[in-house]
């Protein structure tokens, strides 16, 4: 097979399954061989015509040995079959198929700026509705969140590692999302604000996603989770507004003008015809920059307002999406027809809970399990170390925290697949409370991250080997 050589029309090849080969420059290049639907019948004389008649007419084409390609024989290889659709060459509909060349397997590497470019709010929400159904259906599996937490050896606070995983069926993966922070608590106006220290070389954070395959275990993509993020948990914010928000929901109300709220205006905007948007945070320069910043991006009228009680005019949704972390939604705005949701269970306090007449969380895992240094080696349900932190050792396991009220409500999954019932009536008001995330949305947006990427020639290529052992782990 080595020295056998290879013909591909670049501007020829469809999507599909994807091959590399190494040129003689030394670079990768990325290729796509696909077969196109209606030209799967195979004629041997056709193929042996087109053949000849693409080794005849070289000028503008790539050609390349099987040698070539396997002058990086260092990596474990897999077969695979090069397609390239016949043309009219020969006035037959078929495909040419070369002879099969070994491959090295590849891991994708991929940035936030390249997952922004290309992933869109609809595919998100896409991801996560099948994705909710097959762990309705027993085809995913959601392992829940954990945090360890210990003091930070630099900074004023505390160094947290928050992991969670999943598993899908169909895509083949487990994704796990991992995030190494420095954390801090401050007073800011009268309520508790959670600040993460961008403490990482270059004033970076730190947040990873990785995807294996569960059919060979082998790891197929690495990328940090901040665009994914953002993105998985406005589009569930957005899949309960599809079920709980009226039809003819027109004007959104945003309280927040950070990284959230950028992803929520769009994903609202993408299951609702929202028409105006009022958007209020406390600082006027950080709202009126993201109100001009969401107008280029929606066809609703964005506007920036004085007050959260001015924002709350005549609004049929409110998203909350601030890093509070105590209450900011007064429950005197909630009113008939009016739908809620949220990034934080705070934002919302019980007083406005309470007056929701139909409420849909997003798990019943009430919070994660933080496993702090000096306070025992097991783990302490709560939604932030701070709540565990501040009652010292002594108590902090002595008093369990109490499940809320709320905690037996629908989950999201359940309104997607039917088994809760979405909105009744244009009287009802309706609350999606995003109490806590879940591997599975990091398993669903990622895998469609990779897909959307080798779709589009996006990220860089390492070889796998470099992440695999010949000794028995």
């Amino acid at each position: 097979m080595l020295g056998e050589e290879i013909f591909l029309l670049c501007d020829e090849i469809e999507t599909g399954s994807w091959i590399y080969s190494r040129l003689g420059d030394g670079h990768f290049d990325r290729l796509r061989a696909g077969i196109l639907g209606d030209k799967r019948k195979q004629n041997d004389r056709c193929a042996e015509d087109n053949f000849e008649h693409r080794k005849s007419s070289l000028n503008d084409r790539h050609s390349f040995t099987a040698r070539q390609k396997m002058s990086i024989g260092y990596f474990p290889t897999r077969p695979i079959s090069i397609f390239s659709p016949c043309g009219d060459s020969c006035g037959h509909s078929c495909l040419t198929s070369f002879p099969c060349v070994d491959m090295p397997a590849i891991m994708l590497i991929l940035s936030n700026e390249e997952i922004e470019s290309f992933l869109t709010i609809d595919k998100c929400i896409g991801a996560l509705e099948k994705a909710y159904k097959s762990w309705d259906e027993g085809k995913a599996i959601n392992r829940p969140r954990t945090d360890l937490v210990m003091p930070s050896s630099t900074e004023a606070g505390v160094y947290a590692f928050k992991s969670m995983e999943a598993g899908l069926y169909d895509p083949p993966i487990v994704a796990m999302r991992i995030n190494s922070d420095i954390i801090r608590w401050q007073q800011q106006g009268g309520r508790v604000i959670k600040t993460k220290v961008p403490a990482a070389p270059g004033n970076k954070y730190v947040g990873l996603v990785m995807l294996f395959s569960t059919a060979t275990g082998e790891p197929l993509a690495m990328f940090p989770d901040g665009v994914v993020q953002r993105m998985r948990v406005a589009s569930s914010s957005a899949l309960a507004a599809r079920y709980l928000a009226r039809e003819d929901a027109g004007t959104l109300a945003i309280l927040g003008s950070g990284w959230q709220a950028g992803s929520h205006l769009p994903a609202m905007c993408a299951v609702r015809n929202i028409k105006q948007v009022n958007v209020y945070s406390p600082t006027q320069a950080n709202r009126e920059t993201f109100v001009k910043e969401m107008a280029q991006k929606v066809a609703a009228e964005v506007r920036p307002v004085d007050s959260a009680e001015e924002a709350m005019r005549d609004a049929d949704i409110i998203a909350s999406t601030t890093n509070s972390l105590t209450q900011v939604v007064s429950p005197e705005w909630v009113r008939p027809g009016i739908h809620l949701t949220c990034v934080r269970v705070p934002e919302l306090g019980d007083e406005t809970i309470r007056k929701i007449d139909r409420l849909v969380i997003h798990s019943h895992q009430h919070a994660p399990e933080n496993y702090i240094a000096g306070f025992g080696d097991e783990g302490i349900e709560s939604h932030d170390a701070i709540d565990i932190i501040r009652k010292g050792p002594a108590q902090a396991r002595e008093s369990k925290v109490e499940h809320p009220f709320w905690l037996e409500s629908p989950e999201l999954r359940d309104l997607v697949t039917g088994r809760a019932q979405g909105r009744a009536d244009a009287h009802e008001s309706t609350c999606f409370l995003n109490n806590i995330g879940i591997g599975l949305q990091f398993a669903a947006v990622g895998a469609a991250v990779l897909s959307e990427a080798k779709s589009k020639g996006a990220g860089h290529e390492i070889p796998t080997d470099w992440f695999l052992e010949t000794v028995h782990p």
